[in-house]
């Protein structure tokens, strides 16, 4: 399993900042890590991509991503919150099977001058 960082960024992995460049590559699980948390990434390989859909599943036990990004920390729904910087998870959350949301967030991401080709073929796909 591969993934391909679309932009340098920031982030934590293995309980530590660290600084990557555009183009780095991520392997196993270090991709899983980086495809789950919305970091600026694209799948290279099926395997890859098949993370991002299974994203829509509850996470398993013990898995860190264990909150809903579309609840609240009183477990009550953001509603109309819509965080165009927002990771990729937030993002798919808040648009669910919205069409309209979709579009907004679509149009959103593409206005962008480096738009996250994981999110765009994402929101494609529910317009």
């Amino acid at each position: 399993m591969r993934a391909v960082a679309t932009e340098a960024f920031k982030a934590y992995y293995g309980m530590q900042p660290l600084d990557f460049d555009a183009g780095e590559e991520f392997v196993g699980d270090a991709a899983v890590h980086m495809l789950r948390t919305g970091a600026p990434v694209d799948p290279v390989d099926d395997e890859a991509r098949q993370v991002l859909t299974d994203m829509d599943m509850p996470p398993a036990p013990g898995d860190s991503f264990g909150e809903d990004p579309a609840e609240g920390p009183e477990g009550g729904e953001q509603g109309d919150q819509f965080d165009p910087d927002g990771t990729v998870a937030e993002i798919l959350a808040w648009v669910g099977d919205d069409s309209e949301r979709a579009i907004e967030a679509y149009e959103a991401e593409t206005a962008k001058a480096n738009p996250r080709k994981t999110l765009v073929n994402r929101l494609e796909e529910l317009i």
